[in-house]
């Protein structure tokens, strides 16, 4: 079944056509696109995207319970990104929200 309600991170876009495609394993084109993914895979509890989004090393490390029961019980009101950086060695990147 296609997942026609909005996205999380930008309600104009539907999340199968936005950040529900990085959720059912697409690769995100850029930093942002991963961090929009990441809130909205907190904001729809798919909570294992946040572990395998995560570094390998804190994967172990993690305490997916709680992260599941803090991700029901916040409010996601909304995600505005202000800016992206990408540094020299293009590999890494900052994003500002």
């Amino acid at each position: 079944m296609t997942e026609t309600r909005p996205c999380p991170c930008n309600p104009n876009r539907a999340l199968h056509d936005c950040c529900g495609r990085y959720h059912l394993g697409a690769l995100a084109s850029s930093a942002q696109a991963l961090m929009r993914a990441r809130y909205s895979a907190y904001a729809t509890q798919h909570i294992e995207f946040i572990k395998s989004t995560s570094l390998p090393a804190q994967q172990a490390h993690l305490d997916m319970a709680a992260i599941a029961q803090w991700s029901q019980n916040s409010q996601w009101l909304g995600l505005e990104v202000i800016a992206e950086t990408l540094a020299q060695d293009q590999r890494h990147a900052t994003v500002e929200f």
